[in-house]
């Protein structure tokens, strides 16, 4: 992996999920556990994005759509994901790209670094989309639930390879850590400020920014 120093071009990857600038909705609707996480991301990739542009390093977003959090939109978010080719840019090298979610971690590149925000689904073995709906429910759009539950356990097994394939893999939380690091897959601890209203040039992100970028994290 290249040295810190080496670092010069960064992208930093999310699935986007939400879409409320396109589409506002009349009456405020209840934020679930998916939106948060969803603006949380948007929030820290946008926030690592600064970071790393303070640090010296030139850093960009790329994002795909993501229709809906159903697993078949989900793969389909995966399959894009695995598609894309992000080591180079008009002949430029790209150094690094972080990851901040699945399906975004699907993609193939030298110097993958996913850093994760949340517990995999593979944890524990919990599927995405809960279980899948009965016969009678319009969620299924012409799907089965026995396809619905194959496109499940594909993605989970996804979800896993594509941290497996990592060349390094970090999470925001010690317990997630943890986890992993059970599961089988070695896991960095290197967690990004709690409270995302701090500013990018302060310490907090200037730390956590020197551990992603740097050669061997904070092992």
């Amino acid at each position: 992996m290249p040295e810190q120093n080496q670092i010069k071009r960064a992208l930093i990857c999310y699935t986007q999920t939400i879409f409320d600038k396109l589409t506002p909705t009349p009456e405020p609707k209840e934020e679930t556990e998916e939106d948060a996480l969803a603006l949380q991301i948007v929030r820290v990739a946008d926030n690592l994005t600064t970071a790393l542009k303070i640090a010296g390093v030139t850093a960009e977003q790329v994002k795909v759509p993501q229709r809906s959090s159903a697993p078949r939109d989900v793969a389909k978010a995966a399959f894009g994901w695995r598609l894309l080719d992000l080591s180079e840019s008009n002949g430029v090298k790209i150094e690094m790209v972080i990851c901040l979610d699945f399906p975004a971690w699907s993609l193939n590149h030298p110097n993958k670094v996913c850093w994760l925000l949340s517990r995999p689904n593979f944890v524990g073995r919990k599927q995405p989309n809960g279980s899948p709906p009965p016969n009678s429910s319009p969620s299924l759009n012409g799907h089965t639930p026995s396809s619905i539950a194959q496109t499940v356990a594909s993605l989970l097994q996804a979800e896993r390879r594509g941290l497996a394939e990592a060349k390094r893999v970090v999470a925001g939380d010690r317990e997630i850590a943890q986890e992993l690091a059970r599961s089988g897959l070695q896991t960095e601890f290197n967690p990004f400020p709690v409270d995302l209203s701090i500013d990018p040039a302060g310490p907090e992100w200037q730390i956590a920014v020197k551990r992603l970028v740097s050669a061997h994290g904070n092992k």
